[in-house]
């Protein structure tokens, strides 16, 4: 359902006029009616009239009252929000390549079909978007810096292999930097947000894409602290989370022998850095899913939604109606309203 808002609501109260009128209209309608019979002789009008009048005669009136109406809502300035496309933006890829994504919950790896899923996903993009790729194990890294060369973009993506711990408030502070950002050692920012007030710059939106499955176990950063830098910096981090709950990956030890290890994603961590950046959490537990997230992610990122008038729809509804009650007019009283 589309939302309509009016950039003058009061100009609204102007819609009174025509149910006033067309009420107007039938106490008129009444009095001729008991004028009629007051004043006529009725054994006289019998002869004369052969039938009562068709209420077709009441068709161009509410015509022209529903086209009036219409007419004075154009006068508040309708309008309604639409989405469309973004010119520029900037998008970060941050990874998670710890060991848990060699878990085969998703076929064939949580690692193996988040890089298919990216690369589908980066080729929905718009083509003026740029790309930049981050990695984060042990420590986070990145990959390639914003790029439009889809190419150059997907051969950093295929170099990912799975190993280490989970820095993912590290990931989170490198994609802000990848992004431009500038990033004080502590992981605070003095920069100011990219936008103030109504005043917005010529620098091109950031948008963070986070793909991890674990909880954090390594790295400087907390996950929790490193979204504030990013809410701070009026920078979203969508989040996504690969496998199931089930997800377990074999340890080799060599003391010990192979053990089974359980590898659930941290749903949790990942939900709270998209609300407090205004991003959106998706939970992908197989590939297929996974590449819908992705798809649909590129929708959402490649849009932005605006408020554009709607004036001249109401006002061409108006005239429409108005020239179907004059000819509702001619055809039935012979004559315009």
């Amino acid at each position: 359902m589309i939302a309509v808002t009016f950039a003058d609501p009061v100009l609204l109260l102007l819609v009174v006029i025509a149910p006033a009128l067309l009420l107007v209209y039938a106490v008129l309608q009444k009095r001729k009616t008991l004028y009629a019979v007051r004043f006529t002789n009725l054994n006289l009008l019998a002869n004369v009239v052969e039938r009562t009048p068709s209420i077709k005669r009441h068709v161009a009136p509410v015509l022209f009252t529903v086209a009036l109406a219409t007419l004075l809502v154009a006068v508040a300035e309708p309008q309604t929000n639409v989405r469309v496309p973004k010119e520029e933006a900037t998008v970060v890829l941050i990874i998670d390549v710890s060991g848990s994504m060699q878990a085969e919950d998703v076929d064939p790896t949580r690692m193996e079909a988040a890089k298919s899923a990216a690369t589908t996903f980066i080729d929905v993009l718009p083509p003026k978007f740029r790309v930049g790729v981050v990695q984060f194990s042990d420590f986070a890294e990145a990959l390639t810096l914003p790029t439009d060369q889809r190419d150059q973009v997907a051969a950093a993506i295929a170099t990912m292999e799975p190993l280490g711990g989970t820095a993912m408030g590290d990931g989170i502070i490198r994609g802000l930097e990848v992004g431009g950002r500038q990033i004080n050692p502590d992981g605070t920012s003095e920069d100011p947000p990219p936008s103030t007030g109504d005043e917005a710059t010529d620098e091109p939106p950031l948008v963070l894409l986070l793909v991890s499955d674990g909880a954090n176990t390594a790295g400087t950063f907390d996950p929790i602290d490193a979204a504030q830098v990013a809410a701070d910096q009026e920078v979203p981090v969508f989040t996504i989370a690969p496998g199931t709950q089930d997800g377990t990956i074999t340890i080799d030890d060599p003391d010990f022998g192979p053990s089974t290890l359980q590898v659930p994603p941290d749903e949790r961590t990942l939900e709270r850095i998209a609300d407090e950046t205004g991003g959106e959490f998706f939970s992908a537990p197989d590939e297929e899913e996974l590449a819908q997230v992705y798809s649909a992610l590129g929708s959402q990122i490649g849009f932005t939604t605006e408020e554009q008038p709607i004036t001249r729809w109401y006002v061409a509804a108006g005239v429409a109606v108005l020239i179907l009650a004059a000819g509702a007019s001619l055809a039935f009283s012979q004559r315009l309203p």
